[in-house]
């Protein structure tokens, strides 16, 4: 979202709700748009980023990054809908009820036992989150909890979490869990 604010995307509704999650959520857009300099560094860092990022150890143990969980179909390809779906999944805003293992099944159906790893952000969780293969790291760091990474070293994968820094307003989040069942 930061990218399209400060690009001008025109598919971006703006009404009260988008101006206010601007605000609140995406702090860093103020900061591009007064430090032309800063905006200019950052448009290069994500021109130049790939959509996933791929560890691959041998072949028995390998780990892919994405923005978002998607089906195992589209991981490390590179066409356009592939890195879209690796970018952003359902909108869980719109079927708020609806729990996020049966709007996103693919992520408990494609799970396998001691195979490659597929870590992905995008849904807030209050902490990490692992089912078999399938690990979500994203724990709401922007709604005021931990932010938390993978260390990935030979064949094996490390989480650590650090505190939120109250360097911006908490937003309020309620939690949908992953593999909740």
């Amino acid at each position: 979202m930061v990218y399209r604010y400060i690009t001008n995307d025109p598919t971006i509704i703006v009404n009260a709700k988008t101006i206010k999650n601007k605000a609140l959520y995406y702090n860093t857009v103020a900061l591009l748009e007064k430090k032309p300099k800063l905006k200019k560094l950052f448009l290069e860092l994500y021109n130049v980023c790939d959509t996933y990022l791929l560890y691959q150890k041998d072949n028995d143990f390998s780990v892919i990054l994405t923005h978002a969980p998607c089906e195992e179909k589209y991981l490390a390809k590179n066409d356009k809908i592939s890195r879209k779906k690796m970018i952003k999944c359902v909108s869980r805003s719109k079927s708020p009820n609806m729990p996020l293992d049966e709007l996103l099944p693919y992520t408990h159906e494609e799970a396998k036992d001691k195979q490659h790893y597929h870590i992905f952000g995008h849904l807030s969780q209050p902490s990490i989150r692992q089912y078999k293969n399938k690990i979500c790291i994203d724990t709401s760091a922007i709604y005021g909890n931990t932010l938390s990474c993978a260390i990935i070293e030979n064949k094996t994968i490390d989480f650590h979490s650090v505190p939120f820094e109250s360097k911006q307003k908490k937003g309020e989040q309620t939690y949908n869990i992953l593999f909740d069942f």
